[in-house]
């Protein structure tokens, strides 16, 4: 089964949920795994909450697309917000997921204008299931992927890999 990894906007996502008739009672069904990104900051998504609730099959987070965490001043008062990149641990939550979605025939990732932080995510996931860079692109020709979360996410694979292969040589010693 060839995988099919696609990042897409908040909006396209919600039409998708929409057109689909997707809701948390029917999403476990689906062949398909949904990772949704949600900015820290923006209260201009007061309207807008994670459409799904985490399952199985959907993994929800909140992270800006920034290299380090940077407070911006809301001009006219003394007040700040802060962009809050992607942590390791949330790297680590979205390698636990692939893990568990292996089967799975789609990976959905959206975040709010479907080109960076999902590009970054979804750029990983076609890498870690072997897709080749024209798969990746021909499925995502918007996407400019954050090149910080691409290297965390491999960074941790490999780390992971790596302790994943010392078990099994120390088990095979035995």
């Amino acid at each position: 089964m060839e995988k099919k990894v696609y990042a897409v906007s908040q909006k396209h996502f919600e039409q998708i949920l929409s057109t689909r008739k997707l809701t948390d009672e029917n999403i476990v069904e689906q062949n398909t795994a949904f990772i949704q990104i949600k900015n820290t900051f923006d209260d201009n998504q007061s309207n807008y909450e994670f459409k799904l609730k985490d399952t199985k099959n959907v993994l929800s987070l909140k992270f800006d697309d920034c290299d380090e965490e940077i407070k911006h001043e809301i001009i006219g008062t003394i007040e700040y917000i802060s962009a809050i990149p992607m942590s390791e641990e949330q790297g680590k939550q979205i390698l636990d997921f692939i893990n568990k979605n292996k089967d799975k025939e789609t990976f959905l990732i959206h975040c709010h204008a479907g080109i960076s932080r999902s590009g970054g995510v979804s750029k990983f996931i076609s890498e870690y299931f072997g897709l080749t860079e024209q798969e990746y692109r021909n499925m995502n020709p918007s996407c400019r992927p954050n090149q910080r979360i691409i290297n965390i996410l491999r960074k941790l694979n490999y780390s992971t890999n790596l302790s994943s292969n010392d078990e099994d040589e120390i088990l095979e010693s035995k």
